[in-house]
């Protein structure tokens, strides 16, 4: 049986790294009360209708109204050298970096709401800041490794290059 990653990008905007003040007016014009220093954590990744989604259904297993759609996700891979060294999980001669970080309790509503969907068959959850990526090596990880480069754009594009605004918070199943 194999073992699934389920990992959500996640941002928490901030102020544009930036002094020009044409820049910094436009961006306080749209900004959100509280977002200033970093408000709430958001999905980074596009939410769209979820076309297996039956609201009257009181059976429904086919999570939320709006999700993720499998092109949009930062990371799709089944990588278990990855999964040992974010979590120890399915190769434990890995480091383990992140094994004890858990699920976050300021995670998003609609992230914390897709992982209490899984239940049971969620395990060893965890999250790190693209601070915290960026302290370790993932050469031996191509594919995740284009991932945290996408975050780190994403870092640029939302948070004025704020590498602690943005993050990554995963679950495995079996």
């Amino acid at each position: 049986m194999g073992c699934d990653i389920h990992l959500r990008a996640e941002v928490r905007p901030g102020r544009p790294n930036t002094e020009d003040t044409d820049e910094l007016e436009a961006w306080l014009a749209d900004v959100t009360p509280g977002s200033i220093e970093g408000g709430s954590w958001e999905p980074a990744e596009p939410l769209t209708p979820n076309r297996y989604y039956r609201p009257n259904d009181p059976d429904n297993s086919e999570g939320q109204e709006l999700d993720v759609d499998y092109s949009d996700r930062f990371y799709t891979g089944r990588d278990y050298e990855l999964f040992g060294m974010l979590s120890g999980v399915r190769d434990p001669t890995q480091p383990a970096w992140f094994k004890d970080s858990g699920f976050p309790d300021d995670a998003s509503p609609h992230v914390t709401r897709e992982y209490e969907d899984w239940g049971v068959d969620a395990h060893t959850p965890g999250h790190a800041t693209l601070y915290d990526l960026l302290e370790h090596t993932w050469s031996a990880c191509p594919d995740f490794e284009r991932s945290i480069a996408r975050l780190q754009e994403l870092a640029d594009e939302r948070c004025g290059g704020n590498t602690d605004h943005v993050r990554f918070i995963w679950w495995f199943d079996n």
